[in-house]
């Protein structure tokens, strides 16, 4: 059976997403280690990581809204490009370190993450069918979480081998990165994300000719990368990228006006204002998840003075198992969706994972030092000493349970709310700007306080999704019921 144009579309773009987030992923997980080993040299301030992360997830929260018009006017593969190169200038920036650049390559980069993530959800869109929507969301969404695992087995490979030829790290104890580690990694890292821009660059465009008779479904089928978190997550962009009526007649800042004053009227709602309990809850897992834990896994040094295992290798090792935790629920509750909500309803897989998420947290606590997310330590945890396995453990568990927040949100959201566009616009405003507020304070507070916020966060991110999936079956009730008595009559 030949394969369509449209899905090869869809594959390339996939392809073109999977090498761009393949560097980007990568060097989140480091980041903060990679500036700390800069500090004594005065090139960057302690926590300087922390910070740029703040400034990228500020600046995305804020030009959000500007990313629908840039891809209206500029289009969607000249928007994927201009996205993409972002990414390059940023990670080109750790070849020459400099503070002031960092953090405007940060600012940019926030930019440059809102326009090609919304002209993602677009390219997606024209290119699909209703009935070829979920085989394209599959595709992509595989593509996506793959990058995060085949990251972490290149972060795994380059320490393994460099640790054995560069004798200088090994007189540094712990997570110190040297200069020629930092520009192996991070010249890579610029090639890496070029080529995906390049093959971004080449999509087809032919899709763009069916884009008016698909959006109708645009509207009831949001993008795929709308069920992912990695360190952007794209949820907004379908929302942003509906929120063009694309006839030729309407103008952009009328259409942009009419998103914000719909998108504020319902986040009044009751509904919506229960709603973003849990969507600030996913923020704060963000920020855990990519940077705040590989941090701290980094930072304590017993890892290599009792086990022998360089923090590195334990960060990559982490990275290759969270993703596969992002994965593993992803497959089972995203792509195999319509098999298991025959068994589970969307507050049972959410329970699940608030569970998991909470024994990794409790897990943490007792094995983690409170002190690893700001500095290296030879502390012991708060119960036990640490244990790599329970680390890893801890890792996977996370990232499972933030996949079951992520699919279920979604699907929530897209089964309830006729506004789909400014409900995900705002779910993406309320987890951005937690994760903004998270890297904000990580370079204030320590691990433990992380680790009580996430905890309190998800009991009260629990219960207001079950409260709020409960009504929404109810109202789903009584209008099959006031439908069977019209017909009746």
């Amino acid at each position: 059976m030949a394969i369509n144009s449209q899905t090869l579309n869809v594959f390339q773009l996939g392809i073109g997403f999977f090498f761009v987030f393949l560097a980007f992923n990568s060097q989140g997980f480091i980041e903060e280690s990679v500036l700390d080993s800069f500090v004594a040299q005065g090139v960057v301030k302690r926590h300087d990581g922390y910070t740029s992360l703040a400034i990228i997830y500020a600046s995305f929260t804020l030009l959000n809204i500007a990313a629908a018009p840039i891809v209206g006017i500029f289009g969607t593969r000249w928007a994927l490009l201009f996205g993409a190169f972002t990414y390059a200038t940023f990670q080109a920036g750790f070849l020459f370190l400099n503070r002031f650049y960092l953090f405007g390559s940060s600012a940019l980069l926030g930019l440059g993450a809102a326009v090609i993530w919304t002209a993602q959800g677009k390219y997606l869109a024209i290119n699909s069918q209703p009935e070829t929507a979920g085989k394209h969301s599959g595709l992509f969404w595989a593509l996506s979480q793959a990058c995060q695992v085949c990251g972490g087995i290149f972060l795994l490979i380059v320490f393994l081998i460099h640790q054995h030829s560069n004798p200088e790290e090994h007189y540094h104890f712990g997570s110190y990165f040297a200069p020629s580690t930092v520009k192996l990694l991070y010249a890579v890292f610029t090639g890496i994300t070029i080529l995906g821009a390049l093959i971004l660059g080449l999509l087809p465009l032919n899709g763009e000719n069916v884009g008016n008779n698909n959006r109708r479904h645009e509207e009831d089928s949001p993008s795929p990368s709308e069920v992912l978190d990695p360190i952007i997550n794209p949820i907004s962009s379908q929302a942003a990228t509906e929120a063009i009526v694309d006839n030729g007649t309407e103008p952009i800042l009328t259409s942009l006006l009419f998103m914000i004053k719909s998108t504020f009227t319902l986040a009044k709602t009751s509904k919506m204002l229960l709603l973003s309990v849990p969507f600030m809850y996913t923020g704060i897992v963000v920020s855990f998840w990519s940077s705040i834990y590989p941090t701290s896994i980094a930072n304590t040094e017993l890892f290599q003075l009792n086990q022998g295992v360089d923090p590195k290798v334990l960060l990559a090792l982490n990275a290759i198992i969270q993703g596969f935790g992002q994965s593993s629920a992803g497959l089972l509750f995203g792509v195999f969706g319509v098999r298991t909500s025959k068994i589970l309803t969307k507050s049972n897989i959410v329970l699940i994972g608030s569970f998991l998420q909470l024994l990794a947290y409790f897990a943490i606590f007792a094995s983690i030092p409170g002190e690893a997310s700001l500095e290296k330590t030879l502390e012991e945890g708060y119960l036990i000493s640490p244990r790599i396995w329970l680390a890893l453990l801890s890792g996977f568990l996370i990232g499972f349970g933030d996949s079951c927040w992520n699919t279920q949100i979604f699907s929530l959201l897209i089964s309830s709310q006729n506004e789909s566009a400014s409900a995900f616009s705002l779910f993406k405003f309320y987890q951005s700007l937690l994760t903004f507020l998270a890297f904000l304070y990580a370079s204030l507070l320590s691990l433990y306080w992380h680790l009580l916020f996430l905890f309190v966060g998800s009991l009260f991110a629990l219960l207001s999704f079950i409260y709020v999936e409960k009504r929404s079956q109810q109202q789903q009730i009584n209008v099959d019921i006031s439908e069977q008595q019209h017909d009746i009559n």
